[in-house]
């Protein structure tokens, strides 16, 4: 049986506008601390592990933009990822994460439960080492529009972004630093997370309650795992005061020249300050 669990349960709405809104709604969903992420097991029988776009480019605004972490573990592949399109009035960013058996041969179908859902998509899982695969996409929001892909490999993130993120009471000064890591799992309440990790250091200046953060690996008291999921990117960072700040974000798919990124702070001495801005690679 194929089975889905839509990240967060929720929809993420247009690039920036909802963001720090959606940073804010998650922020209690964490409840403990499970283990620390651990080596997918069993052995993998295919291993495209990373991230691909299926569909779209961001700079040139050719919607819907669909990219995905694709993931296989035993015999089942596992899509996280993103879908830029217009569902409603404007653009939005729908998170989905898909899983699915794999066929003999290599094929593999992921939909949605509900059928009526975001997203499903259809394909034959790449060699290992391969730059390319090809399947089907169906678009089920609004538009409901459907037709081929052939998905490129998206580079690891890996670099620095720096920009100023307007909130709180001034705009602060913000360096990012990501770098992706390999496939790996975490759970939490009986849920099996696979996802692609991303290690993620923030200095910020400007700011009277802290400077210099770190990514949360696992879960956190308040978030996911720091993770890159197609071309968004979403976790927590412990800062040098002791707060934990959640993080969201996407970047521009294929080039990665710059992040739509947003903090927020759910406690602590800036309790409830928000920011948000477009970050660019250095």
């Amino acid at each position: 049986m194929i089975q889905c669990v839509m990240k967060y349960g929720a929809e993420v709405g247009p690039r920036l506008i909802l963001l720090l809104g959606t940073l804010l709604a998650i922020s209690g969903c964490g409840g403990g601390a499970p283990p620390a992420p651990a080596p997918i097991s069993p052995p993998l029988n295919y291993t495209p592990n990373g991230n691909w776009l299926l569909v779209g480019n961001q700079p040139k605004e050719q919607y819907p933009i669909i990219s995905a972490a694709l993931i296989v573990s035993g015999n089942q592949v596992i899509a996280s990822g993103l879908m830029e399109t217009a569902c409603g009035e404007g653009i939005g960013e729908y998170p989905f994460y898909l899983t699915g058996p794999v066929a003999p041969g290599g094929s593999s179908q992921l939909a949605s439960i509900p059928p009526d859902a975001s997203i499903t998509i259809s394909g034959v899982l790449p060699a290992s080492g391969a730059t390319t695969w090809s399947g089907t996409y169906t678009d089920n929001c609004g538009i409901n529009q459907s037709g081929p892909f052939t998905a490129t490999v998206l580079p690891a993130l890996s670099g620095t972004y720096k920009g100023t993120l307007q909130g709180g009471s001034a705009g602060q000064g913000m360096t990012v630093t990501f770098s992706q890591g390999a496939a790996t799992s975490a759970t939490n309440g009986g849920f099996t997370l696979y996802y692609l990790p991303l290690s993620v250091t923030v200095t910020i200046t400007g700011s009277p309650c802290f400077t210099h953060g770190t990514s949360i690996a696992g879960y956190s008291t308040y978030y996911g795992p720091s993770e890159i999921y197609g071309a968004g990117v979403d976790g927590a960072v412990l800062m040098d005061n002791g707060s934990q700040l959640g993080f969201m974000g996407s970047f521009s798919a294929p080039d990665e020249s710059t992040i739509d990124f947003g903090l927020a702070a759910p406690g602590g001495a800036c309790n409830w300050n928000n920011y948000g801005g477009t970050l660019t690679r250095q």
